[in-house]
């Protein structure tokens, strides 16, 4: 039955709280507003596209083979990283082909429950997981605590749920790895946490950990990693000023969205100019270049 958005103001029976070890499929089946669907709607300059929210939760999203690819290679990194006890039960390899005809059909039915990926990806994804567990820095902020945490709320009416891949105990550390093929540099990555709403995502993550457990949030990361050769790590830490930030457009958009509930969907709907960039125009006190003798 396809989901509706009116569905996030009914208690799904499941109490609020903490669960750990809880599978990708499990959460974002869930009728809850999750990050994942709040970020669509949040448009540059502190705007919000409710009507963006609303499709984002109801509608299931399809991918192109090369994209599920990807996102097939990220989620066998964090299960060798964070679970490698659970890459016999919950990865299936796939040795043929072409996935089509009669033995991909029986094979994908019969693991219908399981990651399945291709041997090359596989092999290559676990190689460079085999270098990673050699950094130090990897080995600290991934010792000693919980993975795929899942968190359960309410923020006002609506029912909500967030979901990171490891939290410590000790210094209660948020950790959420991605992958990335778009480059880590320092000007790449702020573009891809500015562009995907990472900032947005970890401070929901951050308060409603923090609210469930009444534990303080001590540190924030997003632990990014390059798969393809070279193997590369950066560790970026959120300041308290980008997660109250954060969630500041987070509460927008919710606020925003409750407001629809009640009075309906509108299509958005913006005024703007369109002008030229300081940096465009002449410089009056410069003088005009001339060429020849």
């Amino acid at each position: 039955m396809p989901r509706t958005i009116e569905q996030i103001l009914v208690d799904d029976g499941i109490p609020n709280g903490i669960r750990l070890d809880v599978g990708g499929q499990t959460h974002h089946a869930r009728a809850r507003l999750s990050p994942s669907t709040i970020t669509p709607g949040l448009i540059d300059h502190k705007e919000v596209d409710p009507s963006a929210i609303k499709y984002a939760f109801e509608e299931k999203r399809e991918f192109a083979a090369a994209t599920q690819d990807r996102m097939d290679r990220g989620t066998l990194a964090h299960l060798a990283l964070l679970q490698p006890e659970k890459l016999t039960s919950h990865v299936a390899v796939w040795y043929g082909g072409k996935r089509a005809g009669a033995e991909w059909n029986e094979f994908e039915a019969e693991n219908a429950k399981k990651l399945i990926i291709k041997r090359d990806d596989y092999d290559a994804v676990m190689a460079s997981v085999a270098k990673l567990r050699f950094n130090k820095e990897i080995n600290e902020l991934l010792s000693d605590g919980d993975a795929e945490v899942e968190m359960l709320t309410k923020e006002g009416r609506i029912y909500c749920s967030g979901q990171v891949d490891f939290v410590s105990r000790d210094r209660c550390r948020i950790v959420d790895l991605k992958t990335t093929d778009a480059g880590i540099s320092e000007k790449s990555l702020e573009y891809t946490i500015r562009d995907l709403r990472y900032r947005e995502k970890m401070s929901a993550y951050a308060r409603w950990y923090s609210r469930e457990t009444g534990r303080e949030v001590e540190q924030c990361w997003n632990l990014f990693l390059r798969l393809k050769e070279p193997v590369a790590i950066v560790a970026n830490k959120f300041t308290t000023q980008a997660l109250e930030w954060g969630w500041m457009r987070m509460q927008a958009a919710l606020d925003a969205v409750d407001h629809c509930l009640d009075n309906g969907w509108p299509i958005y709907f913006k005024s703007d100019i369109a002008d030229v960039a300081q940096w465009e125009l002449d410089d009056d006190d410069t003088e005009a270049v001339t060429y020849g003798d």
